[in-house]
This record gives C-alpha cells, structure tokens and sequence, in this order.
C-alpha cells in the first residue's frame, strides 16, 4: 500500500459505528488482530457518531471490511508500520550518540539509553530495538527478560508474550524468552485455562496446549478465550457458538454475537443486534432486549438501553439499579464506579445508592 492509500484506509477507523455494523470482520491495525464486527464496543460520542474500539487491545484503530479495505494481516501490518512506527514514551530520552533509553517522574534512568528505539511502559515491562532493528522486552532494570531477536514482540501478558520471527511467522515465547510456541502460525493469542488460540495461513482458528501442541485444529473463522471450559467460536456464516476443551460444540453457531461465559452465564446477540444471556446448556435465560451488556460480576450485570444508559440487572434478568448512567463499570467489592450526564465520576454500592 502506498502512504496515500494508508492515509486513506485509516480514515475509516473514526466516527464508524454505522460502517462497522454492516460489515462481517474487522482489524485493528495497532495490534493487528482481526475479529468479528459483533465483537466491537464504541466510544468518543462527538456529534452523533461513536467510534469503534478494538476489542482486544481498546484502541480506536479498527476498520471494518464494508470499508472496501481488505481486512488481512498483511495489510494490517503495512498499515501498523506506518501509523506506529515512532511509536514511544513521552519519558524517551535519548544520549549523544542518538541512543534511547527512560527516565521515570524523577528524571532517574531507569532504562540505559542503549536501544535504537523503545516502546510504551506496560505493567513495568517495555519493548526495545537493537541496532539490528531486532525486537526485544526489558524490565525497569533494563534487563532483558526477552532477546532482541525478534521481528516483533507483543506485550507481556501473564508471563506470556506474542513473537514473530523474519518470516513474520507467529509464536508465544513464556517470561524467560523460552519458545513454548513454534514460530510457524500466521497468528497467536495469550494462554486461557492452559490453551492459546492460534492462526494457521488459511487464516482458521484453533487451539494449542503449553507444549506447543495443536489440540483443537484450526476449523473455526474466530475464536475467543477459553472461560469457565468453554471457549466462543465463529463458523464461516459469522454465526456464534460455543466448544469445550476437547473441541466440541456444545452450544450450537446460531447467535449474531457472543461473548466469554462469567457467573454460569453468557452474553449472546441475536439477528436483531440485540443483547441478553445463555447458560451454559445455551438457553436464553435473560432475553435479548438490551442494545449491550457486559458481564457478570458479583451477581450483577451491566446494561444499555436504547438511549445508550448504563444500568445493572441480576442473574434472573430483573433491572436492579436503573439506566440512567453515562458509563459505568462491573462491581468490584461491592462497589462500581459509575459516570453521570456531567460526566462526574461517581461509586455506587448494589442498591445504587451513591457513596
């Protein structure tokens, strides 16, 4: 793709929320991830549009295939290269002899301005580059926890981190830079309940234990995380489901959208785009008559009605605490933060009463 063309693609990652919605898949062009469209949650209301977030990484960088832009990892990763390719910390100095390194608040070094480039502090782990251009991850102590010998890293995830090696070939290496995943996927997620979700070159989804081995195979358009046993899967009808660990479907592909089991329950979305719960027998315990949910928590679950107002109902669908919120979180401890019109931030205990 050209600059021109990249310039162009990415346009639609804003304000897209009636594009996504006819689309099927879509792709996030920071963490190069594709997903079905049914996955997508929105933000950034600015003058009647939303702007779709990824999913899996939470950023706005997500374009849909009703945007005409083939939705594939090469053209993910050309897009990726260019939108971030000087991607770094605000606290990234560099030495005299152009070498980067980071400070933290106090202006201490924390990292030794060695690296040719280094990326985003998460969770006290960063990637750099070596002057190879190879990739790698330090710790706040400048160690490196991951050779820079990598094409790219992802981040460090539960001890686990997404590499790719020359041939831009997926795999999962653990904390100590030990390969526990071959390099020979197209694509790999993190480790859920013991399996990892891979991609194979026809672009089909399955599942690999902690040796690297394949024991689910890669038969399915999308696959999500395995949660209490079970794993949500997309067939080729972009139709959702749901597999046990021995591959099995026990919840047939007949939900528009779906997401991880919580509670005993789970999110589903039928042709209506409407959202409500299954068990895990998949009966449609909480109708779908929500615009979105999210999951249970503490016997609660967050809701949106049509006005796009947060609410809670619990385990048998009953509204406990009105929608009439501008955000809200799942309750933790018993308490949730919530937003109101001013956007004010607010805490609430399960009655919804404000503390």
């Amino acid at each position: 793709m050209t600059k021109e063309e990249i310039k162009s693609a990415t346009k639609h990652s804003l304000y897209n929320k009636n594009e996504i919605e006819n689309s099927k898949m879509c792709g996030c062009y920071y963490c190069k991830s594709t997903f079905p469209a049914s996955m997508i949650r929105y933000d950034d209301y600015i003058g009647g549009e939303w702007t779709a977030l990824c999913p899996l990484c939470n950023v706005d960088a997500v374009i849909g295939d009703a945007s005409g832009v083939p939705i594939n990892k090469k053209v993910l990763t050309e897009i990726s290269n260019v939108m971030f390719e000087s991607e770094s910390l605000t606290a990234n100095v560099q030495d005299e002899d152009d070498k980067n390194g980071l400070i933290d608040e106090q202006g201490t070094e924390t990292i030794p301005g060695k690296w040719k480039r280094v990326g985003y502090l998460i969770d006290g782990f960063a990637k750099v580059w070596n002057d190879d251009n190879k990739c790698g991850i330090v710790d706040m102590d400048g160690k490196e926890v991951i050779p820079c010998i990598w094409k790219s890293v992802g981040s460090l995830i539960d001890g686990f981190a997404k590499v790719w090696n020359d041939d831009y070939k997926c795999g999962i290496v653990d904390k100590n830079g030990e390969v526990v995943v071959p390099c020979i996927w197209l694509d790999a997620e993190r480790f859920s309940e013991g399996l990892a979700t891979v991609q194979n070159d026809e672009e089909k989804w399955g599942f690999v234990d902690m040796n690297g081995e394949i024991v689910i195979p890669c038969t399915w358009k999308y696959t999500n995380y395995f949660n209490e046993g079970l794993a949500a899967v997309v067939n080729d009808d972009v139709m959702w489901g749901f597999i046990d660990k021995n591959g099995q479907t026990v919840i047939p592909c007949i939900w528009k959208g779906s997401r991880d089991f919580s509670e005993g329950l789970a999110p589903v979305m039928n042709d209506d785009r409407k959202w409500g719960f299954i068990d895990k027998n998949g009966e449609n315990v909480i109708p779908c008559k929500w615009s979105d949910v999210e999951y249970f928590s503490e016997g609660l679950a967050i809701v949106i009605d049509e006005n796009r107002k947060y609410g809670y109902i619990n385990m048998e669908g009953k509204l406990v605490i009105p929608c009439k919120w501008d955000y809200a979180d799942p309750f933790k401890n018993g308490q949730a933060r919530v937003s109101d019109d001013d956007r004010n931030e607010l805490t609430i205990d399960k009655s919804g009463n404000i503390i």
